[in-house]
């Protein structure tokens, strides 16, 4: 990405990989490091959430919080785009950052009630299901479809994951399935703004366009992949010359996937690919010694694990509409949720150094 760099793209939006790769070394073997991440993740998307609440029901408090906390041309963006377009920014400049928040929130809240499941009528546990419906009220305002879908998705996913035995998992996950309805149902039904989601979804199937552009974005990039299949065009080839069938700008292909093949080719794509696979079957195995066969683990790993899979599922879903490696705040809590299998096999095998060691002097 460094040595095949668009010109039109600074050299710094390619570092960032260097910057999270060394961060996630040096966080794999500090874990409590991780989790006090995790609520500070909590923290920032409950603000958030406060905020879009404020732009709906105190809209000019809200341009003064904005004025307050972000740049100018920010600001200005996140207003602009809820008075012409009624879409919430919250915390940002653009609704689908917004809705990432969202997201971002709702996955620390879902990883601690999965982790504490066995404590379903505990004060703490109630607090948080109650916090996790408002941020799925709020992401379903924003109106973001790619957003709700994958985190429904990521979410059911990983449940699944938890529960032992086939016919258990077909179960929970019918119990699932039947109580996030009718959660949706009331959440729409109490706030008629928060089926905005869904009227985008029927809406955009009933002109026949449910991609909203993105199929005749997905054949140039395919083109531009044929052209040059090894190396690729350069790290933000696609953004600077791929345009919409009006001829207006796309930040990319928005699919990631698509995107690294045809900007680094199948050589960045392998690299890419191969890594992330990677880590996340890590992840996954983890997740079934540390959750689903040695219940007596300490609740702290367990919340982490579950977590990390939780977003990396939702990561590797959410890379087929959207363009996650272009987004720093996303990309930085992803490392995060890579580092987290790293920092707990190294954490493992510590342990079970130090207790031969005590073994074999005691």
């Amino acid at each position: 990405m460094i040595f095949n760099q668009y010109e039109g793209y600074p050299l710094a939006f390619s570092l960032v990989y260097i910057i999270g790769w060394v961060a996630m070394y040096i966080l794999r073997c500090n874990i409590s490091s991780a989790r006090y991440a995790l609520y500070a993740l909590l923290a920032f998307s409950v603000v958030n959430m406060l905020v879009n609440w404020i732009n709906i029901l105190l809209p000019q408090l809200y341009k003064r919080i904005v004025a307050f906390l972000l740049w100018p041309d920010m600001q200005q963006a996140a207003i602009t785009m809820y008075e012409k377009q009624g879409y919430l920014c919250g915390l940002s400049e653009h609704y689908s950052r917004n809705a990432y928040f969202f997201v971002a929130g709702i996955m620390v809240i879902a990883s601690f009630l999965l982790a504490d499941r066995r404590l379903k009528n505990n004060i703490k546990s109630v607090v948080m299901l109650l916090l996790g419906i408002l941020e799925l009220a709020g992401l379903m305002m924003v109106g973001k479809r790619g957003h709700l879908l994958f985190l429904l998705m990521s979410l059911l996913i990983v449940y699944l994951l938890i529960a032992p035995g086939l016919f258990r998992k077909f179960q929970k996950a019918m119990k699932f399935v039947i109580l996030g309805a009718i959660i949706l149902a009331l959440i729409i039904y109490l706030i008629p703004q928060a089926g905005l989601a869904i009227h985008r979804m029927i809406e955009q199937s009933r002109l026949g366009d449910i991609s909203t552009g993105r199929f005749e974005l997905y054949e140039k990039a395919w083109k531009m992949f044929l052209a040059k299949p090894v190396m690729g065009h350069g790290y933000g080839a696609c953004s600077a010359l791929t345009t919409d069938a009006l001829g207006q700008h796309f930040a990319g292909v928005h699919n990631d996937y698509l995107q690294w093949l045809c900007e680094e080719g199948v050589v960045g794509f392998a690299i890419y690919f191969i890594a992330s696979i990677g880590i996340y079957i890590l992840s996954i195995k983890e997740l079934k010694v540390l959750v689903t066969y040695e219940v007596e683990k300490g609740r702290a790993e367990q919340l982490l694990i579950i977590w990390s899979v939780l977003f990396q599922t939702f990561m590797l879903l959410y890379s087929l509409t959207g363009l996650p490696h272009y987004d720093y705040e996303i990309n930085t809590v992803y490392f995060l949720a890579c580092a987290v299998p790293v920092g707990l096999l190294a954490f493992e095998k510590c342990r079970v150094k130090i207790r031969q060691f005590r073994i074999h002097f005691g």
